[in-house]
């Protein structure tokens, strides 16, 4: 009967790490359109359409001092 036990304790264990690896998965399918986006957003368009998934190449200061030069503040 022990035997059994431990059987159905060890498939409980295996199904939940299954679970868990296939959450982690999906889970990084969900975040990564936003991790891009959050890359690209300190490039500029050639830089994002050359190189998509290259993190910031050159950062400078015209990347934040150019919008806010044409907002209405």
């Amino acid at each position: 009967m022990d035997d059994l036990n431990e059987k159905a304790a060890r498939r409980r264990k295996i199904a939940h790490a299954i679970e868990i690896v296939i959450l982690i998965v999906l889970f990084i399918c969900f975040i990564f359109p936003f991790i891009l986006v959050l890359i690209n957003v300190f490039k500029t368009k050639a830089d994002i359409t050359s190189n998509p998934l290259a993190l910031v190449g050159e950062l400078s200061i015209i990347h934040i001092s150019e919008p806010t030069r044409h907002a209405e503040i």
